[in-house]
């Protein structure tokens, strides 16, 4: 009774999102404020306007900047995309996010787990996100799992993390941004990242693979 009664509990908070205060001990806590750092480990970039292709240079560094954006939410900035989380009781969730390459701001339908809590190899992530309005409206569609564990070497010290895997599509183009984050559950945070994108909207294409690791645990 004990386990349906806190089964119950946790579904009923899930479905209440977001909250406005997170109990202590029971779902993870908001990352610390502040820029991330990440260093280049190897990254390649083409960009295609007609029949011209332009290499294009890979930053050496790149960062994650972390912003409260009220009780138990944050604002997390990227270059490939600002996503907007809410951490709660149930876990964290991805409540909205901008693609720049697509000129697109899309708010989930439902708050989807990001990633899914606690981390466990198997689990899965499934959302679809409104991109404006009326007849100029397109959906994001967002795939993932969490499809393994690896230990990732951290300033020096090692991290554990589990390996999720995701893909974002965007109707109406072909643009495709397929993501490999190593989470650290300690930290809340990707400390090394994977981002591959491929295709692109009228006028022009891109096709990149880039893998950056985090400096420092500790933001600036």
């Amino acid at each position: 009774a004990a386990a349906s009664n806190h089964a119950a509990t946790t579904a009923a908070a899930a479905s209440t999102l977001p909250r406005t205060t997170t109990p202590a001990n029971t779902g993870p806590g908001p990352v610390a404020p502040g820029t991330y750092h990440y260093n280049l480990v190897s990254g390649t970039s083409i960009l295609t306007s007609g029949t011209t292709s332009t290499t294009l240079a890979v930053a050496p560094q790149t960062t994650l900047v972390v912003s409260t954006t009220g009780s138990g939410t944050e604002q997390w900035v990227n270059p490939t995309a600002t996503t907007t989380l809410a951490f709660t009781a149930a876990g964290v969730f991805l409540t909205s996010e901008t693609v720049p390459l697509a000129n697109a701001t899309c708010t989930f339908n439902s708050p989807v787990p990001s990633p899914p809590w606690p981390l466990a190899i198997g689990k899965t992530i499934v959302g679809q996100a409104t991109c404006g309005s009326g007849q100029t409206a397109s959906t994001l569609t967002l795939n993932g799992k969490v499809s393994g564990s690896a230990s990732v070497s951290v300033a020096g010290a090692a991290v554990s993390t589990f390996v999720v895997q995701s893909v974002l599509t965007l109707s109406g183009t072909n643009l495709v941004v397929a993501e490999t984050d190593w989470y650290a559950p300690s930290l809340r945070l990707p400390v090394k990242t994977t981002v591959a994108i491929q295709g692109g909207i009228p006028g022009y294409a891109i096709a990149s693979q880039s893998t950056y690791i985090l400096a420092s645990s500790h933001p600036s």
